[in-house]
């Protein structure tokens, strides 16, 4: 929760940066067929590249979810 809520906030400092990291984990998680963090990161670069942040606290909390699921998958 600490973790978004501070994402969120330096969303409107940091946009370019934080696209380009979402933007990426979404690269490697299509690559490694991981499509649920795919699919989560991609609502993410959607919503960011819209300037439609309002429900990015969510979005992110899905994505650090589905990141958890997928590292310990790999482990």
């Amino acid at each position: 929760e600490i973790y978004t809520s501070l994402f969120v906030g330096s969303v409107s400092v940091y946009k370019r940066q934080v696209l380009e990291a979402v933007h990426a984990l979404k690269g490697v998680a299509g690559t490694l067929g991981m499509t649920e963090l795919f699919q989560a990161a991609s609502e993410v670069v959607a919503s960011i590249r819209k300037n439609e942040i309002s429900h990015l606290q969510e979005q992110m909390a899905k994505v650090h979810t589905e990141f958890e699921k997928a590292c310990e998958a790999v482990s």
